[in-house]
């Protein structure tokens, strides 16, 4: 099981997307898309 998305009303609004190793790879905010982020893993998956 893993954590898809966080939501509060007005407040916060995120969405977690992952690869197929199971690392996230994108945190977006759907209130404020200039907050959003990508994250990328190298060889060592760090």
């Amino acid at each position: 099981m893993r954590l898809i998305g966080i939501r509060v009303p007005n407040i916060q609004s995120w969405d977690y997307g992952y690869d197929t190793a199971n690392r996230l790879t994108t945190i977006t905010d759907n209130l404020d898309g200039t907050l959003s982020q990508t994250l990328d893993y190298g060889e060592l998956s760090r």
